[in-house]
């Protein structure tokens, strides 16, 4: 009785081990599945960010290089990738393209004449503003091109003609120069001939508020400038070959500015500046200048359908 005593607590002590031993194992092999069940989730959620990581990345750039209008807070960086925001003014030189657009035209202006003087016209509703006018022969010149940089701010100088004005004056009517000045420039100084326009031209139609501050008519300043850089300039022939074609649209475009009050500049297909006497009249290409926002961004370059560098601007 006593030995079945001691067997009977040994077997109990030893079913109890026992017990216990798969209780153990079965806890350890629960947790290795619970481990295993995490890790695949943690290894799911990693793939899905990564993957959500990449996508937005390429979204973001692709939206960059489209011109849309791109949200960098919604960039996740990953693998230690992460897109270069360069200023513009420290990347462009004088001549290269920039994908500025300044809109369409939202209604139809037939080509000013001699009946219209003093008023622009040449486009149809729907047609870009970047691109030039049929107005006048002679330049098919598309899209935007730098002026100038200084500092951090750059001016871009449309590559043709988006409009033309009718330009009419008469040594019997010497008012007519104030209304060129008042339409041209907003200001002057003197009586004007009311029988003719006179109202300042409206140059913001070019302003995209996304990327540029305010525009005008080029002038003559500039051009001088322009050209000076170009051909004083003999240790750079790349740069004045650029510049060159730049001031040379093979078609005759005003400059706000006059030469007296007697004559008005005008740059013709001749390449060079013509003074044109006020008792003179003829239509004209305008090439409006924009200034763009200091310190304004680039995402980058790339090669335009007419195989030229162009600079793809952040909003």
């Amino acid at each position: 009785m006593r030995l079945n005593n001691r067997g009977f607590a040994v077997s109990t002590i030893l079913y109890g081990i026992l017990s216990l031993t798969i209780i153990i194992l079965m806890l350890i092999f629960g947790m290795m599945k619970s481990s295993k069940d995490l890790n695949q989730e943690l290894v799911s959620n990693i793939e899905e960010d990564v993957n959500e990581c990449v996508t937005s990345e390429v979204e973001l750039e692709s939206c960059y290089f489209n011109g849309g209008v791109c949200d960098p807070s919604e960039y996740y960086s990953c693998i230690g990738k992460e897109t270069k925001l360069t200023t513009l003014a420290d990347v462009v030189q004088i001549g290269d393209y920039v994908n500025y657009d300044a809109g369409i035209w939202t209604s139809t202006v037939a080509t000013p004449t001699s009946a219209s003087p003093f008023t622009f016209g040449g486009y149809t509703a729907g047609s870009s503003r970047n691109n030039s006018s049929s107005c006048l022969q002679g330049t098919n010149y598309n899209g935007w091109r730098v002026l100038s940089v200084e500092d951090d701010v750059v001016k871009l100088i449309h590559a043709g003609i988006p409009e033309c004005m009718y330009v009419n004056f008469s040594n019997t009517a010497p008012n007519r120069v104030n209304n060129y000045l008042n339409i041209i420039t907003g200001s002057s100084s003197g009586d004007i001939d009311t029988t003719l326009p006179s109202t300042p031209k409206d140059w913001s139609i070019y302003v995209n508020t996304d990327y540029a501050t305010n525009a005008y008519l080029v002038n003559k300043i500039e051009l001088n400038a322009w050209y000076n850089q170009a051909y004083h300039n003999s240790s750079d022939i790349s740069y004045a070959t650029v510049t060159s074609d730049l001031i040379h649209i093979r078609t005759n475009y005003l400059i706000s500015d006059l030469y007296n009050y007697t004559s008005y500049y005008v740059y013709n297909d001749n390449n060079n500046y013509s003074v044109i006497s006020m008792a003179g009249n003829g239509i004209f290409g305008i090439r409006p200048v924009v200034v763009l926002k200091s310190g304004i961004r680039t995402s980058g370059s790339i090669t335009n359908t007419n195989g030229n560098k162009e600079w793809i601007l952040i909003k």
